[in-house]
């Protein structure tokens, strides 16, 4: 399934309350997988992708390229999503994301932007039936001949840029860097006879390192029992992980320690300095292990009890573990390719969702800090942004990005809130939406 096809099914599907989900009741979370594809991510299809070149849905109004806040360069496109809504102005509805290549710049909350594009189904750019339904023979023309509505986009990343080649005034660009790219490639010949020349194999990967590898996004719904089961595997290896722990621990011990008759088995202090932050019951219950395997080869001092101050300092605390990154750590795992979360605005299993105490309405953050706290309102209406969709750090290993190098791209989560109503006048303008960027913090 593609995202068009899931909002499209949820457009116009009539729920029945009384419909039976209980074979496979979904979290109301749709997941984004990249793949990749030879079909065409044009704007007549309504791709949801990532990297390329934008697919524009309004093809006039196109906003000039974005620059990061920091540092002053023109921001990659990243990826857009296609998530008509219900309503005649929201028929066509696409969100557009922008970010600069440098994760210093993403740590300021300055250097990611988010564009909303939507128009009617009646629209001066595309016909009201889908493109396929055009025959083969007439589909190509018919897809130029709608493209060609897009005027003044930069040759090598496709956004609206009014720098021109001094030459022949034919080709534009939003950067320097692009414009030499594009020369390289092949325009210095091309501006120069007048006609299409074909790039070389070098030129055209020389083009490519400019913009991230396009990618179609294909959806899944998010299932509840794989998120249970994916936290009681989550559980099963912490516990595996503190036994294999503790046993390394009392063999470093009993070298030094346990021969000693007028020292105890394991004192509390040295429990907690080997086992912070884990809870008093499970160190306990290690211990009597041991102590039963044991036994039979030297007679030890063990303490029945834990002291109440050790079970105190030994309970696990928010402040020694980071319970939101466990919890992120299981949502990833029941689903670890996973680029994307969309939220759902079509969701009949709320009822499920809320007896597994499970939200939609919060993104799923990596971890407790940096997390959004001051939204800004939607500028046009005045209401509170919604969270719509995340992009997850998943998606650095599809763009080719060298993470040995310093300052390389990096993010822990993108997270995107939108105007609830989506207001605007069906297609006039790109409105911009609230992007907000976690780091993961040591």
């Amino acid at each position: 399934k593609t995202f068009q096809m899931a909002a499209q099914a949820a457009i116009m599907a009539d729920f029945d309350e009384d419909e039976d989900f209980s074979n496979s009741p979904s979290s109301g979370i749709l997941l984004g997988f990249a793949e990749k594809t030879d079909n065409p991510l044009l704007s007549p299809y309504f791709p949801s992708k990532i990297g390329g070149k934008p697919a524009w849905l309004n093809l006039r109004d196109i906003p000039e390229a974005p620059k990061c806040k920091e540092c002053g360069d023109v921001l990659s496109f990243l990826l857009q999503v296609y998530a008509p809504r219900q309503g005649e102005e929201t028929f066509h509805r696409s969100i557009y994301l922008f970010c600069c290549t440098k994760a210093s710049c993403l740590e300021s909350n300055k250097s990611v932007v988010a564009y909303r594009s939507q128009l009617k189904r009646k629209n001066e750019f595309y016909p009201s039936f889908p493109i396929t339904d055009v025959k083969v023979a007439q589909r190509e023309a018919r897809i130029e001949e709608i493209l060609s509505k897009a005027k003044g986009l930069c040759a090598v990343c496709g956004v609206r840029s009014p720098m021109q080649c001094s030459r022949c005034k034919k080709v534009n660009y939003c950067s320097r860097a692009h414009q030499l790219a594009h020369w390289k490639a092949g325009h210095k010949q091309a501006c120069s006879c007048n006609q299409k020349v074909k790039s070389t194999k070098r030129a055209n990967i020389a083009l490519e390192k400019l913009v991230y590898p396009e990618m179609e996004l294909i959806i899944e719904d998010e299932y509840i029992e794989d998120i249970e089961d994916a936290k009681e595997n989550l559980k099963f290896d912490k516990e595996k992980k503190l036994l294999s722990n503790y046993e390394a621990e009392v063999a470093k011990m009993s070298k030094a320690d346990l021969d000693k008759e007028d020292k105890a088995f394991l004192s509390d202090e040295k429990l907690l300095k080997a086992f912070k932050g884990v809870e008093a019951n499970a160190i306990r219950e290690a211990v009597m292990q041991d102590a039963n395997k044991n036994k039979e080869k030297k007679s030890r001092k063990i303490p029945n009890e834990l002291s109440k101050e050790a079970r105190e300092k030994a309970e696990i605390k928010e402040n020694d573990v980071d319970l939101v990154f466990e919890k992120f750590q299981a949502y990833v795992k029941a689903n670890p390719d996973q680029v994307l979360r969309y939220r759902s605005q079509w969701d009949p299993e709320v009822k499920k969702r809320e007896e597994k105490k499970l939200s939609i309405d919060e993104p799923l953050w990596i971890c407790k800090h940096g997390q959004a706290k001051n939204v800004p309102k939607c500028e046009k209406c005045g209401k509170d942004r919604k969270f719509e969709f995340q992009v997850m750090p998943q998606l650095l290993n599809y763009l080719n990005v060298d993470a040995t190098k310093k300052n390389s791209l990096d993010w822990g989560v993108l997270v995107v809130y939108t105007c609830p109503d989506s207001c605007g006048d069906g297609g006039k303008e790109y409105f911009p939406e609230f992007v907000h960027c976690q780091m993961v913090t040591e």
